[in-house]
């Protein structure tokens, strides 16, 4: 399950453990009386799935590959979540960055966004190229990418423990907290994968 996120990231699901199928099972083995199992063994219908102790969700595990810019890396390590870098071979010749479009600037006057999309996009390419020019004049390779923005693009695999995804997706209905819709977009992918492996 592969969830493109802004113009050319992705959320994807790698492995996950104790999802509500797992738990179910266990609810099955474990908090089912012999009088239920009977019933289905003798081809009755249960009228609910086998139930287990909501405590059982903390031992849920999830692993995800995510492409996105530093920002939304950097809005991770806020949480008990771990990074791993998948870039680490990455040729900087190849390096993307996120550039909004106009409709995502959030000027009154349309004109004036697509001015500032523009302006961003242009800068921003720029910022990409430099290290290259850089690196050509002799320059260091680490001193020569800190110019590089919080919209490049990294690849990372990120896991975590059931409860520490749940606290992260909290921001989506925090009104408190004014988080970018561009996170937001991230967060509602993983969302969506949760929700799927723990429904």
């Amino acid at each position: 399950m592969r969830i493109p996120v802004l113009d050319n990231g992705f959320v994807e699901l790698l492995d996950s453990c104790m999802t509500t199928k797992k738990l179910r099972e266990i609810g099955w083995s474990y908090y089912t009386d012999a009088k239920t199992k009977n019933l289905a063994v003798s081809g009755g219908e249960l009228e609910t799935p086998p139930t287990y102790p909501v405590e059982l969700e903390k031992a849920g595990y999830l692993v995800l590959g995510i492409k996105c810019p530093l920002f939304f890396q950097l809005f991770l390590s806020f949480y008990d979540i771990k990074i791993i870098n998948a870039d680490i071979n990455k040729d900087l010749s190849k390096v993307e960055a996120y550039k909004p479009n106009f409709t995502e600037i959030g000027c009154s006057d349309i004109e004036d966004s697509k001015v500032i999309a523009d302006d961003i996009s242009r800068t921003t390419d720029a910022l990409l190229i430099n290290p290259l020019a850089y690196q050509a004049d002799g320059a260091e390779k680490f001193v020569s990418q800190v110019i590089m923005p919080l919209s490049t693009y990294t690849t990372i695999i990120a896991y975590g423990e059931y409860n520490s995804w749940v606290e992260m997706l909290k921001r989506l209905y925090d009104k408190n907290k004014k988080t970018p819709r561009q996170i937001l977009d991230y967060i509602q992918a993983i969302e969506q994968i949760v929700k799927a492996e723990w429904t």
